[in-house]
């Protein structure tokens, strides 16, 4: 499977992600989950393990999400394994 490996961020703030969407979808999503605080996309792993950095991102984009922005930072295509050991590393240059 093909995974993106994305930042969005608004240069004060970054936040690394992957998605198998479109860039474009993925950011609505995120934009819809910061207004309703919700996890829509895969809450099944955030309720077992909520990503920290994720809710202050949607916390963020709640009050100013006009000064975000996201864009491809890598692309992975394999298993789900393989692009979170991708989006990890991208995490930790951070």
């Amino acid at each position: 499977m093909k995974y993106l490996i994305y930042k969005i961020t608004n240069g004060k703030f970054n936040y690394v992600g992957m998605t198998t969407q479109s860039l474009s979808a993925r950011m609505a999503q995120h934009k819809k989950d910061a207004k309703t605080k919700k996890c829509s996309i895969t809450p099944k792993l955030c309720k077992k393990q909520p990503p920290g950095d994720l809710g202050r991102l949607h916390s963020m984009l709640a009050k100013d999400p006009s000064s975000f922005l996201i864009s491809k930072i890598d692309e992975v295509n394999g298993t789900y394994t393989d692009a979170k050991q991708v989006e990890d590393k991208h995490k930790r240059r951070l």
